[in-house]
């Protein structure tokens, strides 16, 4: 869906809702590398034993990408599982 949306017409005002790492909202405080400043746009969410994190991340290279992962597991909302979304956005951004 994340992919068909980048193409839609509706493209950039659904990108412009998504927060920005290390500048807005959800991520504000998340990917504040100086590398990876601004080139997230991703949607965070939580349940209990529940956390995930998807949207669009613009690598090192300049290749856009998709991620998604949502991680169910006791005490994946209480920080645990950013840890693990943190790598895999991370082996991507070096992509």
């Amino acid at each position: 869906m994340l992919r068909e949306a980048w193409r839609s017409p509706f493209m950039p005002e659904f990108a412009a809702s998504l927060p920005l790492s290390a500048i807005d909202g959800t991520l504000r405080r998340r990917f504040r590398s100086p590398d990876m400043e601004g080139r997230l746009r991703m949607k965070t969410g939580s349940l209990e034993d529940v956390s995930a994190l998807a949207g669009y991340v613009t690598a090192a290279s300049g290749r856009g990408y998709v991620a998604v992962i949502i991680l169910n597991h006791p005490g994946a909302d209480t920080g645990a599982g950013e840890a693990v979304q943190a790598a895999l956005v991370n082996w991507v951004f070096g992509r």
